[in-house]
This record gives structure tokens, C-alpha cells and sequence, in this order.
């Protein structure tokens, strides 16, 4: 066993050894040793247990085992360290918001191991806890808090290794004054005049700043002028931009409204300086497969549905025979973005679900993943399939009415969760509040109250009809019983020749007979998805319940199961613009990752295959943004700068709050997802931060965060960077759109980074004089690409970065009247 001090570095004294310092001995027995290390007290040292022989040390190899390794001073260290607070120290005015640092002085004979900062408010009678280190750093950072004060004091307590203490305070008060300076904000853009298309995408840029720091922003727009305002989206930090996909709210009378917010509070807002436009533009159409039966397109009631699927979509038909393998190339070939399976009750058997329809949507690429959003179209009869396809095209869940209380009701404007496991618990969620309320007077019975509910809407919300309503505990295809975990005194939910019906614990059975549009999400029933005949719940829903899409389970439900929370999860938890056929697909995608990454608590789900979606997956359903709820836990971005040859995307997430952006568990979070508007192919990953990431023909995904890592904060980002094919569809269209004869355009360079050489595409309207050159970071001239008169036209320019160092460069087209500036990356 030797010891080597730091201050003499390659001097080893020997502390002990066996064998005699030589000989033969290949091992010795296991002993308990003492050795001395007074010597060294208060000096950093180094234990090296090592080979020995008569050369000194370790000029041999050998195995060496050795437990139980402690350490106890001979000679007790008696003697406290000392410590003495120097800023702030008495006088001093903080203000909120603002970074300070915290000094003291600190020694003791044998080192200091730790010390504790706080602060008080009350002149000390009170203290709270600021921060602790290991060592003895005698300074830290702090973020004066929101407490303004003039009885503010700073305490530090420093340890030594023998558990002495010391402790000093800040000899006189000092402030923490509020910030009384309001922060300042600029929009930029929309700022009136602007014309932006519905389902585009836009960048929003303002200006902010502060005198001690903006700490967070809000945005909004209004379609009437500002009579009403909608919020967009809420950021901490300031961002100064923010990436937005149009609604679909056409109007002239846009404004766009951006209000900051510093730490004490102080706020300013800011609104266009005039009204821009958003112009219904069509959505990109959806790629839509039509696939139905040969025997059931024969029957002309069933025809009626496909053909009425066409007419809404467009698409395509797909007429399978004898299996549905019989289409596969043929729908691969198509390459659709929705599927739907037009299946008459005999058909739609579990085995048809788990056996055919799943694999069948997984093998229309290469990848492992589902291709296509789907959904089985289905009914107690033709009609009920008809009505479908040919109903409303959408609407937005705005209502929850949950018989459990698992269904997540504070995401949504209002709804109520019922319990299932005690008797008259309920909570309602009001629209003008974020949190719910409990009452305990609710009936023993749920039965008549949720049929009630179901059929004439909530009465404490003016009725307003039921957008979703949960089940989850014990079920089957015709059954779902409403206790959990006994039947207790409660009825059940019951299906019969179409009809789906309460059957209370005593009294007769009440129908259930709506006709408002809803979703059915079987979330934790046992084979509640299941269609054996006409009168499973299933096609009953859809015949007498109002549902457009049913959601259930064809197989047991169990403790692992995956794709229902995962469903949920990308229709409110991790994102909210997503439809629910889009939400239940990107649900799958993150399943499917997390097999095949092995990711940490994803323990053996059964159910990868065991759920199915009944109803047109081409419906835009999609949750309403009235009233105050609860925010996605991050936000998602994508932006896409086109190119001649490639288009770069970016897609980024912005947490939200603290939390866990990956799987957390069966009903929890998930990871990071979006679904592209476009078909990419030959992507090209550029940059990530993330842990891994896949990205596919119609989906990105972003791996960040598995269990027992530290949570992600408030604020904090993630993003993906990819180059994929030229984008041709309704987002950020490249040259070839409507403003290709008004416009100059500059491209992004490809590729970007670039090692050495980069393409820089421009377009020009016109016969002008342009001038294209390269500048560094800080400004200064690095390149002339091209300088003269050019018709109009589409052009290519290379550079060639040449000894140029690694960084970022700007690249500026100019005209007569018109500068474009892109950023290119530089890294060899």
C-alpha cells in the first residue's frame, strides 16, 4: 500500500506490505490492516494498492481484491474551521431578477469539506436554504429572488472533515429591492400586411428586453381585431421567435399580440401595428387509402361507403380478395398518409385486427414502423359506417366526461372524472380554472347520472354534449362493469343488438341515445374493443352512442400496457395539435422505438397488436384551446428552410415545466414525436443534442430522457436537424409557389454544416443588379460570390470556405431594393 502527495507527484511512500517485500507467495489470506496516515494531514493525497518487490513500486503486474476500506483519524480533529461572509455584507441593494455572487472567506487546519449558503428576509428570524457545495469554492452564483426586502441578510456554514462547523452572517442588512422597470417588447412580425395561409407555417418574431432580464412571454392573436385574444403559446427565457402552424381561423382582421414578463413581475405588451390576413389555404391533401373486401364492395349498401370515402378524400380503392396481404404492394405503391379499412362486423375480428391489420400497416416501407394513420369503418350496419364518412369532418374535444378517474380531466376546457373506486367521488374541471374540485356527493350509483350525462349533456357546464368519455376497470366485448375492482353497488354498461345501454345496480336498464359526435376511449378495459357480432359495444357505440371513433382493446388489458397512454399522450400530455387517428399512430411509432431501444420501465407490453381504432382516421378531431387547462408538458416546433436540392428541417421542443420527456410510465409521458407534413426521403441527420433520434418517411422522433435521469427544466430545449428531399407539399413551398414572380428568394446552402464546399441558390423576379457575399461573425467581408446584373432567373453559386476557421458565416443577397440573409455553418 502506498501514499503520494499532491505536492510530490511521482514520490510513493510505502505505508505497508506482505510477502516480506519479495519471494515467491502468489496470495495472502484476507487480514485486517491499520496504517498511519497522521503524516499527511490536510494534504491531498493518492492510496495505490500495488504490486511489490525488491524494484519498489508496482514494476509488476498482480490481481489485487480488497473490501471494507476505511478511514479513522488517530488524533480527532478539535479545531473549527473559520468563515466570514464578505458580499454582501451590509449596505448592499440587489434587485430582483438580477445574478449576484455570494463570497466568503473560509479555512480550517484540515480542510474544509462543505459549506451551506442561505438567506433571510426578517433580519434572520427566518432563513431559507440557497445552495450547498462540496469543497470550498468560497463564492456562488445567485438568482436574486422575487422576496423584495430591506431586512435581507446572507448566513454560510462551512464543515470540516471531523463534522466541526462554523457559521457567519452578513454583518448589517442589505436590500432586495423590486424591479420597478418594466421590460420592453417589439412585434415583428405579423405586423400588418402580411398574408399567411391556414396549415402553414410562420415564423413570429418580436423584440424584448429588460434591464435586469426577460424570464418569460405569452403570445396571442385575435381574428376580430382584438375584441377576443387565443393564446398561442407561453415560453420561459427570451426566445424573441416562435414557430407556428396557422389555424384554421380565416380572417382579415388578424393582430398578433406578445406580452413579457421580468422576474418581479413587470409586464409589456405589444400588437401589430396593423391587421394581417389569414387565407384559407387548403390543407395538404391527405394520401387516402380506401381498402375494402371484394364480397362487401359487392353489396351496394357497403359500396356507398367507399364511394362516399372518395368523394370526401379523394384517395384511392384497394379491393382485396381473400386476404389482406392481397393489396399490400399495390397500397405500398400509394404510399398513403391514412388508411381506411372498410370492414363489415364479420370481418373485423380480433385476429383480423392483431394478425392482419396492424403487420399490413407496418410493411408499406422498409422501416419497422406504422406508415399510415388507420381506421377500421365499421358499424352495426352500412349506415352507421355511411354516417362516418359522410358526418361532421371533425370537431374538437372540448367536454370529458370519465368514468374513471384516469382520464386526465385537467387538460381539458371542462369535464368531469367520476371514480370508479369510491362511492360518490367525482372532480369537475371548470374552463376558467386549472386545477379541479372534489365533491364527495356524488351517487352510489353512477349508472343513470353518466347516461344522463352521455345523452343530454353536462348541466353545470349549460349542457354542453360530451366531446370524450372514458372507461377504464373490468370489461369485455359487450360489458364494461363501472366498480372497480368488485362490481360492488354499482350497474354496468351494457351492448345488445346495437344498442348500448346502462343497467344499473337496481331498476330497469336506461338506453343510451346520443347523437353528438364523440370519441370512445376504452382506456383500461379487458377486450372492450372487441367485435364478435352486431351487438359488441363497438358497433353499438357507433350505432346508438354518437361514437366516431371508438378506441378499445381487443385482448386483456394489463399493468404493462402501452398504446392507450401512449395514444393520450400525443393527443394533450406532450402535444395538443395532433388529430386523435394521428395521436393513436404516433402512439404505435413510440412503441415500436421503445422495443427496439430497449428503453428503461417498457417492461413486455402485451398490447403492441391488441388495440384497434374504429372510424375514419381522416377526421380532424382535435382538442379545443377555449378556457384555462393544462399545457403539453413540452412545446414542438418545426421549421423548414427549403433548398435547391435539399430542404433543411429543424425540429425542436421547449419544455413547458420541469418534467420527463420520455416514457415515465403506462399511462404517463412519451417521447418527443411530430408526423411530417411531407414525404422525406433521403434524410441526412445534421445536428442533434438529443440521445438518439429517428427520423422516417412521415415521422421524427427525439429520445432525450429515460427513468432515473434528472427531469428536464422550465425553459429547456431539444432539436433535431435534418436535410430530406425537396419539399413539394402545402408547407413553406419552395420557388414554385404562388409568390414565385414577387419574390426574391435566397436558399438555405446545401450542405449545411459544410466541410469545405457549399451550393447557395437564389431567385431573383426580375432583371436587377445583385450582389451575394460572405461575412464572419463578427461582420467582416470573407467572401464576394457574385456582383453584377443577372436576368431574372434561379441560380447556383458555390463557395469554397478554403483556410476559413470552423463557425458560423452569413451569407447576403442584395438588390436594389431587397437584402436576404441565411446562416451557414462551417465545420471541417
Amino acid at each position: 500500500v502506498w501514499i503520494m502527495d499532491a505536492d510530490s507527484v511521482g514520490t510513493y511512500t510505502r505505508l505497508y506490505r506482505t510477502g516480506g517485500g519479495g519471494g515467491n507467495a502468489q496470495s495472502y489470506p484476507w487480514t485486517f490492516h491499520h496504517v498511519n496516515i497522521e503524516t499527511w494531514a490536510g494534504r491531498d493525497v493518492t492510496i495505490y494498492f500495488a504490486g511489490h518487490n525488491l524494484n519498489g513500486y508496482s514494476d509488476h503486474q498482480c490481481d489485487i481484491y480488497f473490501d471494507n476500506i476505511s478511514v479513522s483519524p488517530i488524533i480527532p480533529d478539535t479545531i473549527s474551521p473559520t468563515v466570514t461572509v464578505d458580499i454582501p455584507n451590509g449596505g448592499e441593494a440587489w434587485i430582483v431578477g438580477q445574478t449576484q455572487v455570494i463570497e466568503w472567506t473560509a479555512e480550517d487546519d484540515m480542510g474544509i469539506s462543505s459549506d451551506s449558503v442561505f438567506y433571510s428576509v426578517d433580519n434572520g428570524s427566518n432563513w431559507i436554504f440557497i445552495a450547498k457545495h462540496n469543497g470550498n469554492p468560497q463564492s456562488s452564483n445567485w438568482t436574486i429572488p422575487n422576496t423584495p426586502s430591506t431586512q435581507c441578510l446572507v448566513k454560510v456554514i462551512v464543515y470540516d472533515g471531523g463534522d466541526n462547523s462554523a457559521t457567519d452572517v452578513s454583518d448589517a442588512v442589505f436590500t432586495i429591492a423590486a424591479d420597478a422597470s418594466a421590460p420592453t417588447v417589439e412585434v415583428v412580425e405579423p405586423n400588418g400586411g402580411e398574408d399567411w395561409g391556414t396549415f402553414e407555417w410562420h415564423t413570429i418574431t418580436w423584440t424584448a428586453d429588460d434591464n435586469v432580464g426577460v424570464v418569460g412571454d405569452s403570445i396571442y392573436y385575435s381574428i376580430n381585431n382584438g375584441s377576443e385574444w387565443t393564446l398561442i403559446a407561453s415560453h420561459t427565457g427570451n426566445p424573441q421567435t416562435y414557430s407556428w402552424q396557422v389555424p384554421n381561423t380565416p380572417s382579415d382582421e388578424c393582430l398578433m399580440k406578445v406580452k413579457v414578463f421580468d422576474a418581479s413581475n413587470n409586464s409589456t405588451e405589444d400588437i401589430s401595428d396593423g391587421t394581417f390576413i389569414i387565407a384559407y389555404v387548403e390543407p395538404p391533401p391527405l394520401t387516402y387509402a380506401v381498402v375494402i373486401k371484394q364480397s362487401t364492395y359487392n353489396n351496394p349498401d357497403w359500396q356507398a361507403v367507399a364511394d362516399a370515402l372518395l368523394e370526401r378524400y379523394g384517395g384511392q380503392l384497394f379491393i382485396w380478395e381473400n386476404l389482406l396481404n392481397d393489396v399490400q404492394d399495390d397500397v405500398a405503391e400509394f404510399h398513403p398518409t391514412h388508411i381506411g379499412f372498410i370492414c363489415e362486423v364479420a370481418t373485423t375480428s380480433p385476429s383480423f385486427v392483431q394478425n392482419s391489420v396492424w403487420p399490413f400497416t407496418r410493411a408499406l416501407d422498409d422501416d419497422v414502423y406504422c406508415d399510415a394513420a388507420w381506421g377500421i369503418i365499421t358499424g352495426y350496419n352500412a349506415q352507421d359506417a355511411l354516417n362516418l364518412v359522410s358526418g361532421p369532418t371533425g370537431f374538437e374535444v372540448k367536454t370529458n366526461l370519465g368514468g374513471t378517474t384516469s382520464c386526465n380531466v385537467n387538460y381539458f376546457t371542462q369535464g368531469i372524472s367520476t371514480s370508479e373506486a369510491t362511492y360518490n367521488q367525482y372532480f369537475v374541471k371548470y374552463p376558467d380554472s386549472l386545477s379541479t374540485v372534489e365533491y364527495n356527493d356524488g351517487p352510489t350509483d353512477r349508472t343513470e347520472w353518466l347516461v344522463t350525462m352521455i345523452n343530454d349533456g353536462i348541466d353545470i357546464f349549460d349542457y354542453d354534449p360530451v366531446d370524450i368519455f372514458y372507461t377504464s376497470g373490468h370489461g369485455g366485448p359487450n360489458v364494461w362493469q363501472m366498480h372497480y375492482p368488485s362490481s360492488g353497488n354499482e350497474g354496468y354498461f351494457r351492448s345488445s343488438n346495437g344498442q348500448v345501454y346502462g343497467d344499473p345496480h337496481t331498476g330497469p336498464d336506461i338506453n343510451i341515445n346520443s347523437t353528438n359526435p364523440k370519441i370512445y376511449f376504452g382506456l383500461g378495459n379487458c377486450q372492450i374493443g372487441q367485435i364478435n357480432n352486431g351487438g359488441c359495444m363497438a358497433p353499438s357505440w357507433i350505432h346508438t352512442g354518437g361514437a366516431y371513433q371508438y378506441t378499445g382493446y381487443v385482448i386483456n388489458e394489463g399493468s404493462a400496457s402501452y398504446q392507450h397512454g401512449s395514444t393520450k399522450a400525443y393527443f394533450y400530455r406532450v402535444a395538443r395539435n395532433n388529430t386523435w387517428a394521428e395521436a393513436y399512430l404516433l402512439g404505435n411509432i413510440a412503441f415500436k422505438f421503445d422495443l427496439v431501444n430497449g428503453t428503461p420501465g417498457v417492461s413486455g407490453p402485451p398490447d403492441f397488436n391488441g388495440s384497434a381504432l374504429y372510424g375514419d382516421p381522416g377526421m380532424d378531431i382535435k382538442m379545443c384551446n377555449e378556457g384555462v387547462f393544462m399545457q403539453p408538458l413540452f412545446t414542438n416546433e418545426l421549421t423548414i428552410d427549403e433548398g435547391i436540392d435539399k430542404d433543411t428541417v429543424t425540429y425542436r421542443i421547449t419544455m413547458n415545466r420541469e418534467g420527463n420527456p420520455g416514457y415515465t410510465s403506462k399511462w404517463g409521458e412519451r417521447h418527443p414525436a411530430i408526423l411530417l407534413p411531407f414525404r422525406a426521403e433521403d434524410v441526412d441527420i445534421i445536428y442533434t443534442d438529443a440521445i438518439a433520434v429517428v427520423v422516417e418517411d412521415n415521422f421524427a422522433l427525439m429520445y432525450i430522457w429515460y427513468q432515473n435521469q434528472s427531469s428536464l427544466a422550465q425553459g429547456e430545449t431539444r432539436e433535431l436537424v435534418f436535410t430530406c428531399n425537396h419539399i413539394t407539399t402545402g408547407i413553406n413551398e419552395p420557388a414554385e409557389t404562388k409568390n414565385e414572380l414577387a419574390d426574391v428568394i435566397l436558399y438555405q446552402n446545401y450542405p449545411n454544416p459544410c466541410s469545405n464546399n457549399t451550393t447557395i441558390g437564389f431567385f431573383i423576379p426580375n432583371n436587377t443588379f445583385i450582389s451575394l457575399k460572405v461575412y464572419n461573425n463578427i461582420g467582416k467581408e470573407v467572401a464576394t460570390l457574385t456582383n453584377g446584373m443577372r436576368p431574372a432567373g434561379k441560380y447556383k453559386v458555390n463557395w469554397e470556405a478554403g483556410d476559413l476557421p470552423n463557425g458560423v458565416y452569413y451569407y447576403r443577397l442584395q438588390t436594389d431594393d431587397i437584402t436576404k440573409v441565411r446562416k451557414a455553418i462551417l465545420m471541417k
